[in-house]
């Protein structure tokens, strides 16, 4: 997929290139629209970070989001299976991020639909591997993504045979050395590291961990620590 240069200027209309098709989810800090590029008839998601409560939460004015510049290396770096940018800019009110769509929308989404849950062995080792090769490549970058979780992985179609890629890089960041450890905790109940919940430095290893509760999930349609709130993000 050819990424186009950056309009990162304020002041320059991104949106009005594109039509803007159906709300694909809402969250905290803004939400993700299914849009197609007018001259292109490409189809493309566009996630809309609201300024307001990105600088309120991060204290980051007048910054790129750290998600935009990890997406930049990561499509640069042409990592497997993880979601490649296409386009970004910033007005006075919002960031706005343009990726590839994925029509499978996410993993929860996809093994919904598809009816059969859980998995059979043969295909949830297909999407491990897949997702497994992204976190590997993210981890040459020294990028640690923090939030491997079904929400977090979209899926290629619908298809039984539907390819997986790792998104969302809100929680992720990128260590400066690759001995570095990082303690802030950040991620979601139920598929969390222990170490980040304890406050214990930690690495790539998280990553890791969130996959192996990522696997128990599809296997048993159940993650390995039940507790109330599972969805709930930890954020300190």
């Amino acid at each position: 997929m050819q990424v186009r240069s950056y309009k990162t200027y304020l002041g320059y209309d991104l949106l009005s290139e594109y039509i803007q098709l159906s709300l694909l989810g809402e969250g905290g800090f803004g939400k993700v629209i299914l849009a197609q590029h007018k001259a292109t008839q490409l189809k493309v998601a566009i996630k809309l970070i609201d300024k307001q409560h990105l600088e309120k939460t991060f204290a980051t004015c007048g910054e790129t989001p750290q998600e935009v510049k990890l997406l930049k290396e990561v499509t640069a770096s042409k990592c497997r299976n993880t979601l490649q940018l296409i386009d970004y800019s910033e007005d006075q009110d919002n960031h706005a991020i343009v990726t590839q769509y994925m029509p499978g929308l996410s993993l929860y989404d996809y093994v919904l639909e598809l009816g059969v849950f859980p998995l059979s062995e043969t295909r949830v080792t297909e999407i491990i591997r897949q997702i497994a090769e992204g976190i590997q490549d993210l981890h040459h970058l020294r990028i640690v993504h923090r939030d491997i979780k079904l929400g977090n992985i979209l899926m290629s179609d619908m298809s039984a045979n539907a390819s997986a890629c790792i998104a969302d890089f809100g929680s992720a960041t990128k260590l400066e050395s690759p001995t570095d450890t990082l303690t802030w905790r950040i991620g979601t109940k139920g598929s969390i590291a222990p170490e980040i919940i304890l406050g214990k430095p930690y690495s790539y290893g998280v990553d890791v961990w969130s996959l192996g509760a990522l696997m128990h999930c599809l296997l048993f349609a159940t993650y390995p620590f039940q507790e109330k709130n599972q969805s709930q993000k930890v954020q300190e």
